[in-house]
């Protein structure tokens, strides 16, 4: 029991241990003070991006790179891919070999420190998600209805008054209200084109958000 419970959580937990990101100041990383299980091989593509990445433009921007690698992958003659494929087969193979025997010295104490480990790494990363600034922070999805309000509101509530008659919790109230109503006016072609750019907006965070990930 303890070694099935064991297996299942390591095969499915550990497969992003080899990516890392730098943390966050004050943010202490979780220890594990018992050998920890083999390292899972990176996939066949990870082996690509590897081999490739560096090749690519120092110029360009992360998501390009993303973006660019992807492509290249994608387009890969299969003959060439299967070089990689082979590889990531073959250590794969190995992994289960060194997991086989590594829970072999497994008990039922191991699994409870393990799940204990387990839990404080997850919070770890969502403390570090949270605290990373700039463009790599995970933000709300956009919506055309959120790009016009970024656009517009600053315009809106300069027209507030600005003396203390109103405070500020009224001047955003009244705000947002105003801003709601211009919504509604608008044509569906300038709508249209606020979805595209909120759109365009989601797919560069996904794809910087893919390039920031925390050692598990």
């Amino acid at each position: 029991m303890a070694l099935s419970r064991c297996r299942c959580a390591f095969f499915t937990v550990l497969q992003a241990r080899s990516l890392s990101v730098c943390g966050v100041k004050g943010t202490k990383r979780p220890s594990f003070d018992r050998p920890l299980p083999p390292k899972s091989p990176p996939t066949a593509y990870l082996r690509f991006v590897k081999e490739n990445l560096h090749k690519l433009p120092s110029e360009l921007a992360p998501k390009e790179k993303i973006k660019t690698i992807a492509v290249q992958w994608k387009s890969l003659a299969e003959e060439d891919k299967a070089r990689y494929v082979s590889e990531y087969e073959a250590a794969k193979e190995e992994y289960k070999k060194d997991l086989d025997e590594f829970l072999q010295n497994v008990d039922e104490e191991y699994v409870k420190a393990y799940e204990k480990f387990k839990k404080k790494k997850q919070t770890y990363k969502g403390i570090i998600q949270s605290k990373r600034k700039g463009e790599y922070v995970k933000k709300p999805k956009m919506t055309a209805y959120s790009v016009f309000t970024s656009e517009n509101f600053k315009e809106v509530y300069s027209r507030q008054p600005q003396d203390d008659s109103v405070s500020q919790g009224q001047k955003i109230a009244n705000t947002s209200r105003e801003l709601s109503g211009m919504w509604k006016k608008i044509d569906p072609s300038e709508k249209a084109s606020l979805e595209a750019k909120a759109n365009q907006i989601n797919r560069e965070r996904k794809a910087m958000a893919a390039t920031v990930k925390v050692e598990s």
